[in-house]
C-alpha cells in the first residue's frame, strides 16, 4: 500500500462507527485506526499529514435520525484531536437530505461544543 501513499500528500483514515458493538469498542476501533495512520505517517519526511473522515450518524441510508451518542462523538471528534491528528472531515450521504436535514440541525444543537 506504500505506493499509494506515497502518491497522496495527506492520509484520510475512515473512522466511520456502526451500531453494532459497544462504546468501548467502538473508542478502541478509532484508537487503533488513528494509531496505524499516525505509524503510516511517521514513515515519511516531513510526516504526512492525517484528515480521518468520519460521520455523525450511524446508517443515514436506513435510519432518518439515528445520531452517535456523546461516547462515540467523542470518540470520533475528540479522541483524534487527543492524539494530534490534524483535522477531521464529517461527512455523509446526500441521500434523503431533505429529510434529515432538520434532524441534523437539532442534533448539531444539541451536541455544540461537544468534547470540549
Amino acid at each position: 500500500m506504500m505506493f499509494i501513499f506515497n502518491e497522496s500528500d495527506a492520509l484520510y483514515p475512515s473512522i466511520y462507527l456502526g451500531s453494532n458493538a459497544t462504546s468501548e469498542e467502538r473508542f478502541l476501533y478509532v484508537q487503533a485506526v488513528l494509531n496505524e495512520a499516525r505509524r503510516i505517517s511517521k514513515k515519511f519526511t516531513p510526516p504526512k499529514p492525517i484528515y480521518a473522515y468520519t460521520k455523525i450518524e450511524y446508517d443515514p441510508l436506513k435510519k432518518i435520525n439515528e445520531f452517535y451518542n456523546e461516547d462515540d462523538l467523542c470518540s470520533t471528534i475528540r479522541q483524534p484531536a487527543d492524539l494530534g491528528i490534524d483535522g477531521i472531515i464529517i461527512w455523509s450521504s446526500s441521500r434523503n437530505i431533505t429529510l434529515r436535514c432538520p434532524h441534523i440541525q437539532e442534533e448539531m444543537k444539541k451536541n455544540d461544543g461537544i468534547g470540549s
